[in-house]
């Protein structure tokens, strides 16, 4: 009595909150198609109506005709038996491919798709003459050697001058050793040089030296606008962006590549700073109206120099690792087997499948 009485309850706390459906009107009621009768006719609903008529109508007394060749050639695709058995075949054939390359995840790093097998199956003889080309294809390489890269591209890391990468120890890529040996270098016991992007412009060795002869603008001004400072003319987001998807360099060789001396130059601390860490190019084109035609010559001319030296050290890094460097030779093997793996496993469903086609096959052509 109780569970009925819960059950009773809870419905009419469900039904409590519904609105009343409202009564539906009568269909037939004479005073409404009164009404409608006495209004005038919709002019466009009638006109669209007599419209699709004579759509109607025309298709009606349209007739459709084939000749007796059209005919002819129809029937005599049955009379080609392998083009028969081909029609039959092949949608189902190549929808099986399909799938199951998707289920157990194969394709181009294999050298496989849908068409090749098909392709390879057709080919398939008992007798041996058939031939595959047991080399791998310049597109399978490619598609192979792209995943390569992108899965180690994906194991390194660049942010706020730190260089992470999988299985070895953080870096910080700024090597200040180097950039201040460079600016003490180009000023040679000097205390003002010439600004490296302005020329005819001095830049002072340090606050101290700046403010010792320029003055202060304030007691509180600790920087002085003309105190020089180390640029990496390439940033260093770029270069270990761009060098890090490099299985030939390990991250001390990127380090030595980025503060390389033709990668520096000397500058004041404000267009340093101005500059940030964009490329030379960039900050000409977005202050290109208030920098001197100099400047920005010079800006360009020190970041192509500084480009054409990037790649010739790169060039020089990457020979001489995969000479003799053991980490590199260890890492590009890994993928190289990898990549043979894979096309084992391609070469091996080839191998084992054309039989399996050739005897589905021979049922519908030899009829046993």
């Amino acid at each position: 009595m109780s569970d009925r009485l819960e059950r009773f309850k809870r419905r009419k706390q469900i039904t409590k909150g519904l609105k009343k459906t409202p009564e539906k009107p009568t269909l037939i009621n004479v005073e409404l198609v009164k009404a409608h009768l006495s209004e005038a006719p919709d002019s466009k609903r009638v006109d669209l109506c007599m419209s699709e008529l004579a759509k109607s109508n025309q298709v009606d007394l349209n007739t459709i005709s084939v000749s007796d060749s059209e005919v002819h050639d129809f029937l005599n695709k049955f009379n080609d038996k392998e083009a028969a058995i081909d029609a039959l075949i092949e949608p189902a054939f190549l929808s099986l491919i399909d799938g199951t390359m998707r289920a157990f995840k194969l394709g181009n790093r294999q050298g496989l798709t849908a068409t090749r097998i098909y392709s390879e199956c057709k080919s398939f003889t008992y007798d041996g003459t058939d031939y595959v080309d047991p080399r791998v294809d310049r597109f399978t390489e490619f598609l192979n050697e792209t995943d390569n890269i992108k899965d180690f591209d994906n194991k390194s890391n660049y942010n706020g001058g730190v260089f992470t990468r999988e299985g070895e120890d953080q870096i910080n890529m700024r090597d200040h050793g180097k950039m201040e040996d460079y600016k003490k270098e180009y000023f040679a016991g000097r205390d003002t040089a010439e600004d490296e992007y302005a020329p005819g412009e001095t830049v002072y060795k340090d606050n101290e030296t700046a403010f010792e002869i320029e003055g202060r603008l304030s007691p509180k001004q600790k920087i002085h606008h003309q105190s020089a400072e180390t640029d990496h003319i390439t940033p260093c987001t770029i270069v270990c962006n761009e060098l890090k998807k490099n299985k030939a360099l390990n991250s001390g060789d990127i380090k030595e590549i980025l503060n390389d001396e033709s990668n520096l130059a000397v500058t004041s601390c404000q267009i340093n700073r101005h500059k940030g860490g964009i490329t030379n190019e960039k900050f000409v084109e977005r202050d290109k109206e208030n920098l001197p035609d100099e400047l920005k010559a010079k800006m360009l001319e020190k970041s192509r120099e500084a480009r054409a030296s990037i790649d010739k050290n790169v060039n020089k890094k990457v020979a001489t690792n995969v000479i003799s460097n053991r980490t590199v030779q260890a890492r590009l093997s890994k993928d190289a087997a990898g990549a043979a793996g894979h096309r084992a496993i391609g070469d091996a469903i080839i191998f084992f499948i054309r039989p399996l086609h050739f005897e589905l096959r021979c049922p519908f052509g030899n009829g046993a």
